[in-house]
């Protein structure tokens, strides 16, 4: 594993890190599933330790794809996490954010050649109170759990499910009509709500490696006004307030990190590590012979300049072949 922050601004909200998983033996492992459990706890950082409990109990889960790229053909899907009304401090009747709101959100993504696996999965669930956690119906029948997993064969049921949970704003709507179970009654807001990013299925094969990437960010206003919460949110008409929500700066730090994630693998067409006549060879039958895209098309241009083509391709022999820089 490998880890990089920064200190400046604009790169200072979020942190890259690089995963690459190997096993020990001779057997592949087939249909593995991989996931990123994010435990959030936002909450108003002027409360002391007697008061920490109160923190998690009132956060807000979702996911979100955005384009990326000057013509969007690229896109990222990230899992967010925040307070639910930023903990403004409340005088009377009047609201208003101080220092320690908790007004920001954080965020994960998944970096890489994720999207050529089968499927992606997003699921959260309440690891308190009732522990609940939306389920399409179809596959609560097969997996036999909702929300929050106990055993590791939960765990890799829910990491293997294929959902993409509607966001945890719209809790208490049914979605019956959409395929999903509907909520238990009553339902339980004082929750500890927990998430996880997936996917797979993957075959990891003895002297092969699974590298992919990801970011944490952080994105400051996320709540725009201390009143949104309190006069906005209707547990039947969430959506007024979801607009309220402000998502520019966490897809800004997002994009940003994507985009130094991509420049710093550029040239790996065959996604193994290093670039070498392999990645020369892979680009070349894939640009003029018709040989299957690359897992992962963005390190492709190596130029930077928006597109795959024959200059990506020179710039890959100097580098290989002259020693010259990418």
């Amino acid at each position: 594993m490998r880890q990089i922050a920064w200190g400046g601004v604009p790169i200072d909200e979020f942190v890259l890190i690089e995963y690459v998983i190997s096993i020990v033996g001779h057997v592949p492992v087939r249909n593995a599933y991989i996931g990123i459990y994010v435990d959030g706890d936002a909450g108003y950082l002027g409360l002391g330790p007697e008061d920490w409990a109160e923190i998690c109990v009132d956060d807000w889960s979702g996911s979100r794809y955005f384009a990326v790229g000057e013509d969007g053909s690229d896109s990222v899907f990230y899992a967010w996490v925040a307070d639910d009304d930023g903990d403004p401090a409340v005088a009377g009747e009047s609201y208003a954010f101080d220092n320690h709101s908790a007004t920001g959100a954080m965020a994960v993504a998944l970096l890489g050649p994720v999207g050529g696996t089968s499927q992606l999965s997003f699921n959260w669930w309440n690891a308190s109170g009732d522990g609940w956690g939306p389920c399409r119906i179809s596959n609560c029948a097969r997996i036999h759990v909702t929300g929050y997993a106990y055993s590791d064969a939960d765990k890799y049921a829910i990491m293997s499910n294929g959902e993409l949970d509607y966001d945890q704003i719209e809790m208490w709507l049914d979605h019956t009509s959409e395929g999903w179970q509907p909520p238990p009654s009553p339902l339980s807001r004082s929750t500890d709500t927990q998430c996880l990013i997936s996917f797979g299925p993957l075959t990891i094969y003895p002297g092969k490696q699974i590298r992919f990437g990801m970011v944490l960010a952080a994105g400051y206003g996320f709540h725009r006004k201390a009143d949104d919460f309190a006069e906005l949110y209707d547990r039947e008409l969430p959506f007024a307030y979801r607009d309220s929500l402000d998502f520019s700066v966490l897809d800004s730090n997002i994009a940003r990190a994507k985009g130094i994630f991509d420049y710093l693998h550029r040239g790996d067409v065959n996604w193994n590590g290093k670039v070498d006549i392999g990645d020369l060879v892979d680009l070349v039958r894939y640009l003029y012979f018709g040989a299957e895209g690359p897992s992962y098309l963005p390190v492709c241009d190596v130029n930077q300049d928006g597109s795959v083509g024959l200059a990506d391709a020179v710039a890959i022999a100097m580098h290989v072949l002259a020693g010259q820089p990418l």
